[in-house]
């Protein structure tokens, strides 16, 4: 028998509102999650710059949508590699491979993960944003933490896209990454 969702009790915030978070480089800001909608999405408001990348992975337990409100995306969906220009918007459901990368300086985009749960990956893998900004120069990502983080949310990183990401990071304190 299925239990039914709590209902969720209307909320709103305002500009530059949400818990704010450093991952893998970017500024991630949760605007929603599973304890304000009842466990239905979650959303972040995402900030990234050029060069940026998230590597090709597939999402086992909750379907994806992106929406770019600045900038431009080169997207991995499956077999199909895409550009998306701000006001593009991309679905994803569950078992389809996906990555990006940031071709413009910097892009923001909303990503919507339903059912919630998946947005707990940032406090794991991430650490709170000292500002709202990008992070400084970063060192690269905990690599063993991040794969961790992933299998706990399950999400399978392929072994091939971890070369380039970590390639990026190594190049990111001394020279811009390559578009």
């Amino acid at each position: 028998m299925c239990m039914p969702l709590p209902s969720p009790t209307p909320y709103h915030l305002g500009p530059e509102a949400g818990h704010a978070f450093w991952c893998a480089g970017a500024l991630l800001t949760v605007k929603a999650a599973g304890a304000e909608t009842g466990g239905r999405f979650w959303l972040l408001e995402v900030l990234a710059a050029r060069g940026q990348i998230t590597p090709l992975h597939t999402h086992q337990r909750e379907d994806q949508a992106w929406y770019v409100l600045d900038g431009e995306l080169r997207c991995r969906l499956g077999e199909r590699t895409i550009r998306a220009p701000r006001a593009t918007f991309v679905y994803l459901p569950r078992g389809v491979p996906h990555s990006l990368v940031v071709e413009t300086p910097v892009a923001r985009l909303l990503v919507l993960g339903s059912p919630a749960g998946a947005e707990r990956f940032f406090w794991d893998a991430g650490e709170p944003a000292r500002a709202l900004t990008l992070p400084p120069p970063a060192r690269p990502p905990d690599a063993a933490r991040l794969r961790a983080a992933w299998a706990a949310y399950g999400v399978d990183v392929a072994e091939s896209s971890e070369t380039p990401w970590r390639d990026r990071w190594a190049r990111s304190s001394t020279q811009p990454a390559a578009r």
